[in-house]
């Protein structure tokens, strides 16, 4: 990556999202990005080497960095459950899941950014440790 690709990642976005992104190693392990930042983690993962994340079945590395979209969207299946009135909502086993990644990652120190259309209390999570940790994640729009 260039400095003129830097510039016209910052000339078509915003430039505090730009910094906060971009200011690598963050302070915590998990990053959330909310909106639409295309060309931002497309810039972001070629300059720093990022692993995107397609599921949570991998080995993760430590001291790796780790990019996984659409974070709202594994969530999803979650509103089924919320919306039938029948039935109680409770916590999936994705969310447990994801819980137990979010721990390791932690544990060998690596990163992870998280991107979404819509900020964390919008996500349908039900497992109370995941809402809470989710809740002291940095969000950046």
């Amino acid at each position: 990556m260039t400095e003129q690709d830097d510039l016209f990642v910052l000339k078509n976005g915003n430039p505090e999202t730009f910094k906060q992104v971009m200011d690598f190693p963050w302070a915590e392990p998990v990053l959330i990005l909310t909106g639409e930042h295309t060309n931002l983690i497309r810039h972001f993962a070629q300059t720093h080497n990022a692993t995107y994340l397609t599921t949570l079945d991998v080995k993760i590395r430590p001291k790796s960095l780790y990019i996984f979209e659409n974070v709202d969207a594994f969530f999803k299946q979650n509103e089924q459950c919320a919306a039938d009135v029948f039935s109680m909502p409770m916590a999936s086993e994705s969310e447990k899941q994801f819980f137990s990644f979010l721990e390791h990652l932690k544990s060998v120190h690596s990163f992870l950014l998280l991107t979404a259309t819509t900020p964390p209390k919008q996500w349908a999570v039900f497992l109370d440790d995941l809402r809470s940790r989710f809740k002291t994640m940095p969000v950046i729009s």
